[in-house]
């Protein structure tokens, strides 16, 4: 985290016994489609850097739990998601995203926190149009298009403004 990184080499595949990455606020603009794909991560944040999609070897993560890509200018949320059958928590704030694959819905029984604050999705009415999905998000108690106590972490405010961690 932290470090002005511009790229991660392809070779970081090779790190089989590797289960979290944790490469959030640098400077990624992409990432090479095939990165992911022999990797056993259950954890990846991706959060804070400058990418405007989701590689397509991220869904081969068959053991990722914890997804974050927040503060990025992701608009699209491949319906490719749906393989991702082991997935807890994504956390998809400050974003553009207008809209979600329906297909997410089959991730209900795993998936427990989908954070969305501040995307179009949360105001332009299409979480109304698709009911089975803003209630599998309102089932995400503090989540959904709550706000968050700081854009980098999904702790909620409590009482009198303060947050719930220290």
């Amino acid at each position: 985290d932290n470090n002005n990184i511009t790229n991660i080499p392809a070779s970081v595949q090779k790190a089989t016994a590797l289960n979290r990455l944790l490469i959030s606020n640098n400077s990624l603009v992409n990432l090479p489609d095939d990165i992911f794909g022999n990797l056993k991560l259950y954890a990846l944040y991706l959060d804070g850097n400058k990418l405007t999609s989701i590689p397509q070897s991220i869904f081969d993560v068959n053991t990722l739990r914890n997804f974050k890509i927040s503060n990025n200018d992701i608009s699209n949320v491949p319906v490719e998601i749906k393989n991702m059958k082991k997935l807890y928590d994504i956390d998809l704030r400050n974003n553009t995203i207008t809209s979600l694959p329906t297909e997410i819905e089959s991730l209900k029984s795993t998936l427990k926190y989908i954070y969305l604050h501040n995307n179009p999705i949360c105001t332009n009415g299409w979480l109304d149009e698709n009911s089975k999905i803003r209630e599998m998000i309102e089932d995400s108690p503090g989540a959904g298009c709550t706000a968050q106590c700081s854009i980098y972490c999904q702790d909620k405010f409590i009482g009198d403004g303060f947050c719930g961690r220290g």
